[in-house]
C-alpha cells in the first residue's frame, strides 16, 4: 500500500458536472419528477451546494425518479453516443440520508423513441453498493460503465425503497446531484505543488498597538453531515463545531505534457473541412477521433465544461485514494499553458475549495 501524501495533491482526478454546464448554457429546459418538488428545486440540486438541502416527499412506493434531459427539448436529432455528448462515466449524490431511508440509487437513461428506460450498470467509488442502499448517510460516488443508444436523451436519477416498498425515513434529503465525465491528470504534480489553509483573515493595528483580527470564513458550509463526511444510519447530524476548519487552496503545475493531454486537436462539433496533421488521431475514414465533446484533453473536459472556472467541480487529490478527506468542491483559477519545447507543454492552475 502506498504512503499517504495527506492534503498535498499527487495525481489528482476531477469530476466535472455536465448538467451544471448544460444549465449555464441555457440548454436545460426539460426536468420532470414524480417527487413533490418544483423545477426550481430540481435545478437547485445541480448547483453543487450540498448545504442547501432539498427534501423529497410524497414519494411513489415503487420507483421515484428525477428526469433531466441532456439536450434541449426540441433536440430529437443529436445522436448522443455518436456525437460523443454522452461520455458520462460517473454520478454522485452529495449530502443524503439514503442509508437511513433504506433507499438505493438507480441510474437510468430514457429513450425518445418509445419512452422506455434502461438501467445503467454502475459500480462503487465511495459509499455505493449496487442493488442496495449505501452503508452510510452523507454522500455516494459511483462509476457508470454502460452507455445507452443514440436516442436516449434523458438522464434519470432514481431512488428505490428496499423494505416493504417504503422508505424507513422520510423525507429523503438530497443536497446535490451530479454526473458527467472525469478527468485524471496524466502524471504526478510537480514537487513545487502547494497547499494552503485559508481563513480570509484581515488584521489591522489600533493606535494603541492592539491587533483587531477578522476571519471572513472559517470552514465550508455543513451538509447533513460534515462536508464529504460519512455517518451511520440515523447517526449524528448537524454542524459540529469540532469539524475541520479553513478552506483549502491547491496550486498545481505539470511539466512536459504532450499537446493531446492539454488541448483538443479539433475544438469543433464535427470533422467537416478538417485536415489531419501527422500527430493527430484519426479514424479509418480519416476523420478526427475527437471533437469538443469526447476528447481526452484538459481543455475539453475541464476548462470547457467549467467555463474556465466559472462553474465548480469535485476534486479528488489522489486518483488511487478515495478516502473522504481527499475530496473537495473546488473552482479553477489562474489556468495557464506554456510551451517548454517543441510539442511539449507545461501548465499550471489553482483549485480553491468552495465555502
Amino acid at each position: 500500500m502506498a504512503n499517504s501524501n495527506y492534503q498535498t495533491a499527487t495525481t489528482p482526478k476531477l469530476y466535472v458536472s455536465y448538467p451544471l454546464f448544460q444549465y449555464a448554457n441555457g440548454a436545460l429546459d426539460s426536468i420532470t419528477s414524480n417527487f413533490n418538488i418544483s423545477e426550481e428545486d430540481a435545478i437547485r440540486m445541480i448547483q453543487l451546494d450540498p448545504s442547501n438541502t432539498t427534501k423529497l416527499s410524497n414519494v411513489n412506493d415503487a420507483f421515484n425518479v428525477i428526469n433531466y434531459r441532456i439536450v434541449p427539448e426540441a433536440d430529437n436529432f443529436t445522436p448522443v453516443i455518436d456525437s460523443g455528448l454522452w461520455n458520462f462515466d460517473f454520478c454522485a449524490v452529495l449530502g443524503h440520508n439514503l442509508a437511513s431511508a433504506s433507499a438505493r440509487i438507480e441510474i437510468q437513461a430514457r429513450s425518445d423513441i418509445d419512452n422506455s428506460s434502461d438501467v445503467l450498470n454502475s459500480s462503487n467509488i465511495v459509499n455505493f453498493i449496487p442493488g442496495t442502499s449505501p452503508e452510510y448517510d452523507g454522500w455516494s460516488l459511483l462509476n457508470i460503465y454502460q452507455k445507452p443508444t443514440n436516442n436516449h436523451r434523458t438522464f434519470r436519477f432514481g431512488f428505490v425503497p428496499l423494505q416493504n416498498q417504503s422508505f424507513t425515513e422520510t423525507p429523503i434529503q438530497i443536497g446535490s446531484i451530479m454526473w458527467g465525465k472525469t478527468f485524471t491528470f496524466p502524471q504526478n504534480c510537480n514537487l513545487n505543488t502547494t497547499t494552503t489553509f485559508d481563513y480570509g483573515i484581515k488584521q489591522k493595528q489600533t493606535a494603541a498597538g492592539k491587533t483587531i483580527s477578522t476571519a471572513n470564513w472559517t470552514k465550508p458550509n455543513n451538509w447533513i453531515t460534515e462536508p464529504f463526511g460519512l455517518t451511520e444510519p440515523f447517526g449524528e447530524r448537524g454542524d459540529n463545531f469540532q469539524r475541520r476548519s479553513g478552506r483549502r487552496i491547491w496550486s498545481l503545475s505539470f511539466d512536459s505534457l504532450g499537446p493531446e493531454k492539454v488541448m483538443n486537436q479539433l475544438m469543433m462539433m464535427n470533422s467537416n473541412g478538417w485536415t489531419a496533421q501527422d500527430n493527430h488521431s484519426v479514424a479509418a475514414d480519416g476523420k478526427s477521433l475527437y471533437n469538443i465533446n469526447n476528447a481526452v484533453d484538459f481543455y475539453t473536459n475541464v476548462v470547457h465544461r467549467t467555463m474556465g472556472g466559472h462553474l465548480p467541480m469535485v476534486l479528488q487529490l489522489d486518483k488511487n485514494d478515495t478516502s473522504p478527506q481527499n475530496f473537495a468542491i473546488v473552482r479553477m483559477g489562474n489556468y495557464k499553458i506554456t510551451q517548454k519545447s517543441p510539442n511539449l507543454y507545461s501548465f499550471s492552475l489553482t483549485l480553491t475549495e468552495q465555502i
